[in-house]
């Protein structure tokens, strides 16, 4: 059976260490200048050299002789048995299935016999974390003062599971992701030496597809590799990977507002089998890297991609909340090629919204009535005075340039979606289009918490305005719910009064000012 391509090439020295300069020059300077810690911590996503450099430096301290000063030499019979895994005094110890206080003492009590061939004992813990409390605890006063011919390296990748109180007897090295450039390289390298067809696209596909992770790289390069040549057309039908292409023709689509040619385009992704959660994503960095292209080149269309992204974001959010996989695409494409578009709730009638003015008219006649039914409480309603913000970023604009309620109301869907800050866009759906008057757009707010919360984002909402649909308008925010503090009555302060000519004479008053105020007649 032939050996998995990771383990057949794993970095044998320093050299080949890919994308982790500043940990591999850090590590050879300490080794040719003999100033190696005993402890060490290695932290970051799996796949990025964890392991490989925690052998390299076991390999370097037990080698009879080492090249340059720092590298091992992969000849002498320490540095072949390493490789192997067959040298007893370099021991790995897989943390997730020995994480308890037993195996740490059992640990201990080995660590304190001396090496039985070479010179150094070396411990390597993969995924350090897994350990228990009490596991940590009995490690603790071993790896603050180990014995001299012993060294600790702790490999993770969830750092911050560690307690502090290891993680300071220890030197810390963070491995980075590995760039997409180096992984296609090496890809390149071992494709070639192992006699593989490939196009270049194909690795770099691959390269993209794995995160930063040399090892799933491999993986990856090797199931494709029985197949046959490794092809765009290979990579993307095995592993659910979309052409950078075809997220380009999409983006082009929607810059254009080519709604149709778009929802086809969905369309035959979905029937072709695309995974269309992979492809939002490939979709996504495609829009990142013509934003800054286009920032770096002082482009025009840097506010359309941001907002086809953040479209982007939102689609990629309702994965999972649909049973209808290829929907998320067809409302992203929806909005981001509508003009005008809302997708909210329905706008609103005038006929169906009470002017706020009437409003607070019949709440002072309601007041009215109550206060002359109930003479001994002299103050029934406590009214606070209304509070308005008002805040402009530009002029209002004049004549035929102010649109009409209606338009506003139908387009406030779209103007929401077009600010740039999530949580004031959700605070934007919930309000109410009062007016549009001499270009000032007034809002109703219904807390002064709300008012407070988007009293802040005026200047933001005034430009998505003027970003989505080229009005130029004062936003002008109006509490229109007002607090009321009513006093308790106590029966000994309203007695109870036989029926009488004067309260039938009382309540007609406040029938007639009703009237007066709101027309009608009375029925019964």
């Amino acid at each position: 059976m032939s050996l998995a391509l990771y383990r057949k090439y794993r970095p044998e020295n320093f050299e080949n260490l890919v994308g982790q300069d500043v940990v591999q020059t850090t590590i050879k300077n300490a080794i040719q200048f003999n100033k190696l810690a005993q402890a060490y911590v290695f932290s970051g996503p799996r796949g990025t050299g964890k392991t490989s450099t925690a052998r390299l430096i076991a390999k370097a301290l037990n080698c009879e002789a080492l090249v340059d000063g720092f590298s091992p030499c992969d000849k002498c019979e320490f540095c072949v048995d390493i490789a192997k895994g067959n040298l007893m005094d370099v021991v790995e110890i897989d943390a997730a299935s020995n994480n308890g206080v037993d195996h740490v003492r059992d640990l201990v009590d080995k660590i304190n016999f001396a090496p039985t061939r070479s010179k150094y004992k070396v411990y390597i813990v993969d995924e350090v974390h897994m350990m228990s409390k009490g596991a940590f605890n009995a490690l603790l006063k071993t790896l603050e003062e180990p014995p001299e011919y012993v060294y600790f390296i702790l490999a993770t990748t969830e750092i911050h599971k560690i307690p502090e109180t290891i993680l300071s007897r220890c030197q810390r090295f963070d491995f980075k992701r590995i760039g997409n450039d180096d992984i296609r390289d090496r890809l390149k390298v071992v494709a070639e030496s192992e006699g593989f067809e490939f196009e270049i696209e194909a690795l770099e596909m691959i390269a993209r597809f794995v995160n930063g992770g040399m090892r799933d790289a491999l993986v990856a390069l090797e199931k494709l590799a029985v197949v046959g040549k490794i092809t765009v057309s290979l990579v993307r039908d095995n592993l659910g990977i979309s052409d950078f292409r075809e997220c380009k023709k999409m983006m082009d689509l929607l810059l254009g507002r080519n709604m149709a040619e778009a929802m086809e385009f969905v369309g035959a992704l979905y029937e072709e089998g695309t995974d269309l959660r992979q492809f939002l994503k490939d979709f996504i960095e495609v829009g990142r890297d013509m934003l800054l292209e286009s920032v770096n080149a002082g482009g025009g269309d840097i506010l359309r991609i941001m907002e086809i992204i953040d479209l982007a974001i939102d689609a990629g959010q309702m994965f999972g909340k649909t049973s209808i996989v290829q929907l998320p695409l067809e409302i992203m494409v929806v909005k981001a090629c509508g003009e005008g578009v809302s997708v909210g709730r329905p706008p609103v009638k005038d006929a169906g919204r009470p002017p706020v003015k009437d409003a607070v008219l019949k709440e002072r006649v309601i007041t009215a009535a109550v206060a002359k039914r109930v003479k001994p409480v002299e103050k029934t309603v406590k009214e606070e005075p209304r509070l308005e913000v008002k805040v402009s970023s530009g002029h209002a604009a004049k004549g035929a340039d102010v649109p009409s309620l209606d338009e506003v109301r139908r387009s406030w869907t779209l103007i929401a979606d077009s600010v740039v800050t999530p949580s004031l866009k959700m605070s934007i759906k919930t309000l109410d289009v009062l007016s549009v008057e001499d270009g000032i757009l007034k809002i109703g707010v219904n807390s002064t918490f709300h008012l407070e919360k988007v009293s802040s984002g005026v200047r933001d909402l005034e430009a998505a305005i003027q970003k989505s649909k080229g009005w130029v308008l004062r936003v002008q925010f109006t509490l229109i719910e007002k607090a009321r503090d009513f006093q308790r009555i106590e029966p000994s302060e309203s007695p109870r009064v036989p029926y009488s000519e004067n309260q039938e004479k009382s309540s007609s008053d406040s029938v007639d000012l009703a009237l007066d105020m709101f027309g009608g007649e009375v029925v019964n």
